[in-house]
């Protein structure tokens, strides 16, 4: 992941939905690790 996908969602957490999106890119996050760990 690049710093700007990760500056831009640390921008969203600081919204009033920032619990939600944090949750949905925390979950897009492991399922790109996992997705991940799987091919190694």
């Amino acid at each position: 992941m690049d710093e700007a996908t990760m500056m831009s969602g640390r921008k969203t957490m600081d919204t009033n939905d920032g619990r939600t999106l944090k949750k949905a890119w925390f979950r897009k996050l492991v399922r790109g690790i996992h997705a991940l760990s799987q091919k190694l």
